[in-house]
């Protein structure tokens, strides 16, 4: 289970133990209500860095389940988490004594209609896996729109690039993390959250429709201020 810095549930993942401690201990200076999410840009030295380069784009987002639509809606539902290791073709569940399985996202859809969700209708699902939003040249569908094909009546939100967790530096009292966007060095573009799925009620938006501050929706959907400190740690999912 996932629990933000407040011990409250936010959802699911899968990962080795050794992969998962560093991403329980972001967790835990989360906040489940955090608005903000981070771009950065990769180095030649091969690290990360806050993107600062744009004189007009912020350095900083708002995550879209946080948005003022889904905040407002007439019954707001807390979004499930689910982290893991995905690319554009899959997403990588690990069973205890076994290989890791990639399954790709109408099974990934069907796998979390098992797991356990009070909120009826069923809660949004944030990904926290790298590319699950990316389209693949083949057939032009990705990770997330073919799970919310899968399984209609829920939202989905998932990166159309590598995503990190963005912890706070050591000593910065106070402060919490954030998720953050790597831009995609090939197609030079910043990352975005993408929102796939069945809209919220009053509030659907034109297909392909782009937002400021990184995101995206596909289909029927809905949609900075304070960046994390710079050296921030953000290892992708």
């Amino acid at each position: 289970m996932i629990r933000d810095t407040d011990g409250r549930t936010l959802g699911y993942a899968s990962h080795t133990p050794q992969g998962w401690a560093p991403r329980e201990a972001f967790y835990a200076a989360y906040r489940s209500d955090e608005v903000l999410f981070a771009h950065y840009r990769a180095t030649e030295e091969g690290g990360v860095v806050l993107d600062t380069d744009s004189d007009t784009d912020s350095p900083a987002g708002e995550v879209p389940w946080q948005a003022a639509p889904a905040r407002d809606a007439k019954e707001p539902v807390r979004p499930l988490f689910f982290d893991a290791h995905g690319t554009e073709n899959g997403i990588e569940l690990h069973v205890v004594g076994e290989k890791p399985l990639v399954v790709d996202g109408a099974r990934f859809a069907r796998f979390m209609e098992t797991l356990r969700d009070p909120a009826q209708p069923p809660a949004p699902v944030v990904l926290v896996a790298c590319e699950t939003a990316k389209i693949r040249s083949g057939d032009g569908g990705s990770v997330v729109t073919d799970a919310a094909r899968a399984i209609p009546g829920r939202l989905w939100y998932a990166p159309d690039t590598e995503v990190g967790h963005a912890g706070p530096s050591n000593g910065s009292d106070g402060v919490t993390g954030v998720l953050g966007l790597l831009a995609d060095p090939v197609a030079q573009h910043r990352g975005a959250w993408i929102v796939a799925g069945e809209p919220l009620e009053g509030h659907r938006q034109h297909r392909n429709a782009r937002y400021p501050g990184g995101h995206e929706v596909v289909g029927p959907g809905v949609l900075g201020a304070v960046p994390p400190a710079p050296g921030a740690q953000c290892p992708p999912a």
